[in-house]
């Protein structure tokens, strides 16, 4: 038996929405069939605290004046990272505030910083079908094949989407995409999209002689 046997790679998607739901109204996601409940999570009572508490939070909530005082006095917050990883880049692209995710990449915020689970912020994108975002972190270089611990790509969770058309075509129009990946549950996205019955037909463009 495979040590991989029975694991749900999509169990980390839950983990994502539960940390995304902390501050995020999740009724204004296209995204169907996942829990939208944010009753009982916690949110970080003093988001103002410090100043990496302050600029995770403003990231994630678009306050481009607070994101630009926070960073020109310390250009090194945008390496910041909350509890679970994510740094104001995550946040900003769950969102798809786009300008506030250019203005950290250009003040060196990196596109392939990890979470615990080795999320990176393009895998935030995709998760909330984030198209904005998605396209701003491939052209400053985003591996579109980047893996998490659980084996998903960015395009399992765009797969996964109810609306993901665009950024399913942004993906595989990427000449390095690898669109027959696995995770760790066996699947590729074109497994993920016929499960859930929604963007299926959008993988039948693919030649294998390109994957």
């Amino acid at each position: 038996m495979s040590d991989d046997e029975g694991y749900d790679p999509f169990d980390e998607v839950e983990d994502f929405q539960e940390h995304s739901a902390r501050s995020v109204n999740l009724s204004n996601f296209a995204v169907s069939g996942w829990d939208n409940d944010d009753d009982g999570i916690e949110k970080d009572p003093n988001p103002h605290e410090t100043p990496d508490r302050e600029l995770l939070w403003a990231a994630e909530h678009s306050v481009v004046e607070v994101v630009r005082k926070l960073v020109e006095q310390n250009p090194a917050l945008v390496h910041a990272k909350d509890k679970d990883g994510y740094t104001p880049l995550h946040r900003a692209c769950y969102n798809d505030h786009v300008d506030i995710a250019k203005y950290l990449l250009m003040n060196g915020a990196r596109h392939d910083a990890e979470t615990l689970v080795q999320w990176q912020p393009l895998h935030s994108a995709c998760c909330w079908n984030s198209l904005k975002c998605a396209a701003t972190l491939i052209a400053f270089g985003a591996d579109v094949n980047a893996k998490s611990a659980g084996g998903i790509t960015p395009l399992h969770l765009a797969a996964k989407i109810l609306q993901g058309k665009d950024l399913i075509q942004l993906l595989l129009s990427q000449p390095e995409i690898k669109a027959k990946e696995l995770d760790k549950g066996n699947d590729t996205p074109q497994d993920i999209a016929r499960r859930h019955g929604r963007c299926e037909k959008y993988f039948e463009i693919l030649d294998s002689c390109f994957i």
